[in-house]
């Protein structure tokens, strides 16, 4: 059995001692290998930036970054208005530390269209504005756990105004993280992207931030449902409320409409939209099938004043219309909805950067139903225990002159029992109720007898 023991020596970029320690156990023989390359650092691969060499594997300590896209601001219009917006969005990063614990002391960004689309970062207390380019980051202390789930540093960012003779409306502000200096073990190290000068103990990817595109101000919008029967001729379908941000005005051009009908249901006339007065303000000629149509406020759009907002009543003129006949209306895409950054200054409408930066667009659909009865929500229907309760909702929507219903129950699709009658009342009127029943039970509903 024989130990060797040796005094091992690291400098950080320096030669440092090459130490061959042979351990000796049952005729078992080892070799272990330090660091010998400067510029090498603490990498276990790659090569030195200093000397090119390749680097001999070694075991120690380092911290890699991440980027956390469930906590950060996703991509989207920045209103900035005329006096800019200060730590608008977050960009979270998650650092690991691999070896051993470790502090984050220095962080660099670059920023990535220019410097003047941001006016500052900020991390942990510490804020520095850009500085060609480069936002450096000094003084922090952010503790970095060994392994497991490491530590989640929130950047956040604050953005210069628009203005016709300055940063033009629409510009994309984006960021990178480039650069991580730590300490671990008493040793301070660097993590650096592959284009930064200087050495760097380990070579990272840089890791990118979305990027947002900054207005003087931007519109929401909103899709509900019109409380509205189908029946042939002039019907209400759904309301939209467009807003302007609180920063300033934008002008809204187009609304795009998609609608699809059920089998049989025609459409005979316009698409008609009426402002809050009830003053019809567009006429739009569709298909007797529907499809997607665009409302256009022509010739100059329609002004939205900076935190406030209108609402849009949309109709359809129906022609032919089944019993229990379904219509369905969503807002189509988003690069289809036109609007103008009017605080911004920019007179250029807004469509397919929709797509990318329009957070939030809504994409649900309203129902406008025929006459008749349906189940809206059942919230159980099979193997009820006996202690457990049978919930259902109805809505229904009677023709002129039609009697109540009648909700009978089955346990086997033969034997109904009366279990609610439902008097006629007002189009859109609902009843909930709620019996603890032991079996599988089926339900119909039937028309009252007159």
């Amino acid at each position: 059995m024989l130990f060797v023991i040796v005094k091992h020596e690291r400098k950080k970029f320096g030669m440092t001692k090459v130490i061959i320690a042979v351990l000796v156990w049952a005729g078992l023989v080892g070799t272990v290998v330090a660091e010998s390359i400067p510029g090498c650092g603490c990498r276990t691969n790659g090569f030195s930036v200093v000397t090119g060499q390749s680097c001999i594997s070694n075991s120690c300590g380092s911290v890699t970054a991440s980027f956390v896209a469930s906590s950060s601001t996703p991509s989207q219009f920045i209103p900035v208005g005329s006096d800019g917006a200060v730590n608008a969005t977050k960009t979270t990063f998650n650092f690991r530390s691999t070896g051993g614990t470790a502090t984050i002391s220095e962080l660099k960004f670059y920023v990535v269209n220019g410097q003047n689309t941001i006016t500052s970062i900020s991390v942990g207390g510490v804020t520095a504005p850009p500085v060609n380019g480069v936002v450096y980051l000094t003084g922090l202390n952010l503790p970095v756990p060994s392994g497991g789930g490491g530590l989640n540093v929130d950047a956040y960012v604050s953005y210069p105004p628009v203005s016709p003779n300055g940063l033009l409306s629409g510009a994309v502000a984006q960021f990178e993280l480039e650069h991580i200096t730590y300490s671990s073990g008493g040793v301070t190290y660097t993590t650096c992207a592959t284009f930064e000068q200087g050495p760097c103990d380990y070579i990272m990817d840089v890791v990118v931030a979305p990027g947002m595109k900054l207005v003087g101000s931007k519109p929401t919008i909103t899709l509900t449902p019109s409380i509205s029967t189908l029946m042939p001729g002039l019907v209400e379908v759904a309301q939209v409320t467009v807003a302007s941000d609180a920063k300033g005005d934008v002008t809204d051009n187009k609304i795009p409409f998609k609608v699809s009908l059920s089998a049989g249901l025609t459409i005979s006339g316009d698409l008609v939209v009426k402002d809050q007065n009830n003053q019809v303000v567009i006429t739009e000629q569709i298909v007797s099938t529907g499809g997607t149509i665009t409302a256009s406020f022509n010739p100059n759009g329609r002004l939205i004043v900076g935190g406030t907002s209108q609402t849009f009543k949309i109709y359809l003129e129906f022609g032919s219309v089944p019993a229990n006949a379904v219509a369905i209306i969503g807002l189509a895409t988003a690069d289809l909805f036109s609007w103008t950054d009017t605080a911004g200054g920019s007179s250029v409408p807004v469509t397919t950067d929709n797509s990318t930066y329009f957070y939030g667009y809504p994409l649900n659909t309203v129902s406008l139903l025929g006459t008749g009865i349906r189940f809206t929500s059942i919230t159980t229907t099979t193997n009820v225990q006996p202690s457990a309760a049978m919930g259902v909702v109805l809505k229904w929507f009677p023709a002129p002159g039609q009697p109540g219903f009648i909700l009978e129950r089955s346990s086997d699709f033969s034997n109904w029992i009366n279990t609610l009658e439902i008097p006629p009342q007002s189009e859109g009127a609902s009843v909930v109720f709620g019996n603890p029943y032991p079996e599988k039970l089926f339900w119909r509903i039937k028309l009252k007898s007159p």
